[in-house]
């Protein structure tokens, strides 16, 4: 049995385990709202990834996060829930600017809970609870 097609991912505290589309559901805890932030090294991890996954046979038919769900795999991405915060896909102009007020509290909130929306030295995945 397969999940939802979206970017469902399963996790372990702040650890990501895997994202896709065609999880198992047994395994799925967490949707990607695709959000994320990245270290020099994280960075630098991803391009590579992605230009290796570019230059394999059907590398250009993959999706960016095919990166990201095969570096879960080396414990280096980790993840934050956004869960009690706002927020909202961004696909055009008027989208930004909702997108702008709805997260304007967010550095504020997570420094009263005692939690970081930063990256702590890996690449970081937002999660939607």
């Amino acid at each position: 049995m397969t999940a939802r097609q979206g970017k469902e991912m399963p996790a372990e505290g702040e650890q990501l385990r895997r994202v896709g589309k065609r999880l198992e559901s047994e395994i799925v805890n967490g949707e990607s709202i695709g959000m994320m932030v990245f270290n020099h090294s994280g960075a630098k991890a991803f391009v590579q990834k992605i230009e290796s996954l570019m230059s394999s046979p059907g590398g250009l038919a993959q999706w960016y996060l095919s990166a990201i769900d095969e570096l879960a795999d080396t414990g280096i991405v980790g993840i934050s829930s956004i869960q009690g915060f706002d927020w909202c896909e961004v696909d055009d102009l008027v989208d930004f600017e909702h997108a702008e007020k709805a997260v304007a509290n967010w550095r504020n909130r997570s420094m009263e809970a005692g939690s970081s929306l930063s990256g702590r030295g890996r690449l970081k995945q937002q999660k939607a609870a």
